[in-house]
């Protein structure tokens, strides 16, 4: 599957950013994400829409998001939209990505990333 972002924060072209996504098993996202797109259709626009085809904003992502975390008893205070970028960050880094792979990924142009890497001290 291929993810084109055409807008995004501190966009410095107009080309959009493609990343390529593959499936891995039946609880990986991008499953879930076809079957979202199979429901609501694959079309140029915003990703995550309301029936009316409106974008949601991001204070409804932060209800939404806030509200799943409460129901599954999680302190929604330590979760934000960027806990999502920080996840992607250190996951990449985690499996080896290199630091470009990484600032590809995440779209920055500076070494910014890194204070989204969160790699666990180790304890002996």
């Amino acid at each position: 599957m291929q993810l084109s972002i055409r807008h995004y924060k501190h966009q410095h072209s107009s080309r959009p950013v493609v990343l390529e996504i593959e499936a891995k098993s039946h609880h990986c996202p991008l499953i879930v994400m076809k079957r979202y797109l199979r429901v609501h259709g694959s079309t140029s626009g915003p990703l995550f829409i309301f029936a009316d085809h409106t974008p949601i904003s991001a204070s409804y992502f932060a209800r939404q998001l806030a509200a799943c975390l409460s129901h599954c008893g999680y302190d929604t205070t330590r979760y934000t939209g960027h806990s999502f970028r920080i996840g992607a960050a250190t996951t990449a880094a985690e499996r080896g990505f290199t630091d470009v792979q990484i600032q590809n990924m995440g779209r920055w142009k500076s070494t910014a990333f890194r204070r989204y890497i969160r790699i666990p001290m180790m304890h002996s």
